[in-house]
């Protein structure tokens, strides 16, 4: 059953290319020529941004947290098991959907570690 499939498949995936998905005899002439295209995407230029900008801020303040985003740690231990990205996802939309909140700008001031 499986040969079968392949075999009727096989056809179709040897005529396309496996790197750009095209047919191999347009992408593989040598002859043609290409010209690179660019594509802008505001919205993920602004989350690719903010994905940098809050890794810096982990930096800043430690990558380790105790699930609060209030506590940091330079080091992982026991109370900041947490990486700054675990669970995190960066998104955007076009209306500020919570504009009381200043989590990009400036992370909370860390708190002294207790002895």
């Amino acid at each position: 059953m499986y040969r079968r499939y392949y075999l009727e498949h096989h056809d179709d995936n040897v005529q396309q290319c496996r790197e750009c998905g095209g047919p191999i005899a347009t992408c593989g002439h040598a002859e043609r020529l290409w010209f690179p295209q660019r594509t802008v995407c505001y919205a993920t230029m602004a989350r690719a941004a903010a994905q940098r900008d809050y890794d810096a801020l982990a930096e800043t303040y430690g990558g380790w947290h105790d699930g609060t985003f209030e506590n940091w740690a330079k080091e992982r231990d026991e109370a900041h098991p947490f990486a700054h990205d675990d669970g995190v996802t960066i998104w955007v939309s076009e209306h500020d959907l919570t504009p009381e909140a200043n989590w990009l700008s400036r992370a909370p001031a860390p708190k002294p570690e207790e002895d």
